[in-house]
């Protein structure tokens, strides 16, 4: 669907683990690239891809979204 304003298709979203959680769980999210880099970064307060309030019931397991591999590409 084309944006009425922008004539736009497609919007890239380059964020962190909470705004990609909130796009997540309100079914915003259409198609996902994922780009890893052969550095791992963590601790206990390093935000993950997906950050923001667990899921707590059953109920809420609709938020959910599983991801299908369409491709994966290795840059050498």
């Amino acid at each position: 669907m084309k944006s009425s304003i922008y004539n736009a298709e497609r919007l890239t979203i380059q964020s962190g683990g909470n705004l990609n959680g909130l796009f997540l769980r309100n079914n915003l999210i259409d198609y996902v690239n994922i780009v890893i880099a052969p550095l791992l970064v963590g601790g206990k307060d390093v935000s993950t891809l997906i950050d923001g309030e667990s899921i707590s019931s059953s109920k809420e397991l609709n938020k959910l979204k599983a991801l299908e591999l369409i491709e994966c590409n290795q840059f050498l």
